[in-house]
């Protein structure tokens, strides 16, 4: 007869951000030199819990940032600034790239990378982070020399670093004392080898005073002072 109730039956639906747990790991490589990201998979929401759900996922946006002044965190790069390492297509748990240095050879390696998933309807969820950080070589130690004859024999402890990565090479380098008292730097020093070992001879057979210098560089190409 066209009677209406008084009063219009409705539901409410929300539709929910992609989420996924908060917990991210980052795995070093030492020895392919890469980096692996792995956080948990993203399941979509389907019972309609309290008139909620959440849709399929589209794909997970991946970003890594830095700082810029590194002994500062507050100068890390935010996500918004941060680089983006994948274009909407990986749906998958896993990031994984290849290593590279972050700043300058005499300084620590540090990212922060970012998680956000996606929806098919674009929808974001809340960006979930890891930072890595790969310390440089320690400064030499208990370097030490003995004079044989016209050899000069230099022996140091090893500098790998446990917060770092293994050793590429050891740098030595020599200067003669100069008529004015003065000796060369490292930089402007004579280069005599790269070693990988803790143990180096150098053959002199002109007098005079000399310094020698040990400078540690690890497979990334950071080093020691």
């Amino acid at each position: 007869n066209g009677n209406k109730s008084p009063n219009a039956a409705f539901q409410d639906i929300e539709i929910k951000n992609p989420e996924i747990d908060a917990e991210v790991i980052a795995t070093i490589n030492d020895e392919l030199l890469t980096v692996t990201v792995d956080w948990e998979e993203y399941k979509e929401d389907i019972d309609f819990t309290d008139g909620a759900f959440s849709l399929p996922l589209k794909f997970y946006k991946i970003k890594r940032g830095q700082r810029d002044d590194i002994n500062d965190n507050s100068t890390m790069q935010g996500f918004n600034d941060a680089d983006i390492l994948s274009r909407g297509t990986l749906m998958a748990t896993e990031f994984k790239e290849q290593l590279v240095r972050s700043n300058n050879p005499d300084e620590n390696t540090i990212y922060r990378y970012y998680i956000q998933p996606v929806d098919i309807f674009g929808n974001a969820g809340t960006v979930r982070d890891v930072d890595v950080e790969i310390e440089r070589p320690n400064n030499i130690s208990n370097l030490s020399t003995e004079v044989i004859d016209n050899n000069v024999l230099l022996r140091f402890d090893d500098a790998t670093n446990p917060n770092g990565l293994p050793m590429k090479h050891y740098v030595i380098k020599k200067t003669k004392k100069a008529t004015n008292g003065t000796f060369e730097n490292f930089n402007d020093a004579e280069l005599l080898g790269k070693i990988q070992g803790t143990f180096f001879v150098s053959f002199e057979d002109t007098s005079g005073v000399y310094k020698y210098f040990v400078q540690a560089v690890d497979v990334l190409g950071m080093t020691s002072e």
